[in-house]
């Protein structure tokens, strides 16, 4: 079911582990994305007021869903551009991202 995006500092709270009885969540999430997707290429719980560790993202014709994501390398740095849909002011930045090995 597509969820209205929360706006506002509601979104900077932290998510808790999601279990298999969140799994309706991400299927939300999906259809979320699916229905912003001219404006939007990853979402996570939170930006539809459910504070679950889980994302979403759109990868060229595909969209998938990530429960309870680990970063597991580190290399290099990068450069990222954030627009954010859920704030009532859209906040865009460059921001730069030293990243070392673990």
């Amino acid at each position: 079911m597509i969820k209205p995006i929360v706006s506002g500092t509601a979104i900077f709270t932290k998510a808790a582990v999601a279990t298999k009885e969140d799994l309706p969540i991400a299927y939300d999430l999906l259809d979320t994305l699916k229905a912003n997707q001219a404006r939007c290429v990853g979402m996570a719980a939170n930006m539809i007021g459910v504070k679950k560790n889980i994302i979403v993202v759109a990868a060229g014709p595909f969209q998938f869903a990530m429960v309870n994501p680990v970063i597991t390398k580190k290399t290099g740095a990068f450069i990222i551009k954030v627009s954010t849909t859920g704030m009532l002011v859209p906040l865009k930045a460059d921001l730069r991202f030293p990243i070392s090995g673990q």
